[in-house]
Parts: structure tokens; C-alpha cells; sequence
């Protein structure tokens, strides 16, 4: 992910890549993020050896018109998905370079 992508992005980027619109838990959320991009989501100190599941959290649970979490909804107990926006929204997503970054308009 480039480094000017904002962590909605990087984050909706890894979702998508990794469950498409299957369901998913934050702990299985947090390892994507981090296995796509350890120096953003790893624990600080430790960003190369263990994810920092408390980042993705605050990212998901963000209560922002604009965060994550307009992009996800429940699928069962501690469970989610993403939603057609946010299946949208990652398909708008391209690579380039090997790495996931915003369409150039």
C-alpha cells in the first residue's frame, strides 16, 4: 500500500484481498493487515514480529462518516463483512506495482 493511502484504504485493501465478501473476525482482519503491510499495522517495537490488533480495532470501530466501518456489517457473533460499499469501494481499488493503491483519475 502506498504510504500516502490512508488506513481505511490499506485496510479495506487487505479485506478485500483476503476474504472478498466472506465473513471475517478482527483477529483474522488484523493478520491480513499485517501480512499486507507490517510497518502500518505491526505492534510498535515489534512491527516485523506481531500484529498490533488494538490499530485495526480502533480503524473498525472509528466513528467516522468517512472510517471503516461504513464498510462492514455484523455476520454473526464477533463476525463481519464487507458490505456492498465496501465491496465497491475495494473494487475501485487497483494495483499497481504489486501493491494496492487509489485510481489515478
Amino acid at each position: 500500500m502506498s504510504p500516502r493511502a490512508t488506513n481505511r484504504d490499506a485496510l479495506l485493501a487487505a479485506a478485500f484481498r483476503r476474504f472478498g465478501p466472506a465473513e471475517f473476525t478482527l483477529a483474522d482482519l488484523t493478520v491480513a493487515a499485517w501480512e499486507a503491510d507490517r510497518r502500518r499495522w505491526g505492534m510498535r517495537g515489534f512491527e516485523t514480529r506481531f500484529p498490533d490488533s488494538k490499530k485495526v480495532a480502533v480503524e473498525l470501530f472509528k466513528k467516522s462518516a468517512t472510517g471503516f466501518k461504513r464498510y462492514v456489517e455484523p455476520s454473526g457473533e464477533n463476525r463481519f463483512r464487507l458490505n456492498a460499499a465496501g465491496l465497491a469501494a475495494a473494487k475501485a481499488l487497483t494495483v499497481k506495482g504489486g501493491r494496492p493503491c487509489r485510481q489515478s483519475a
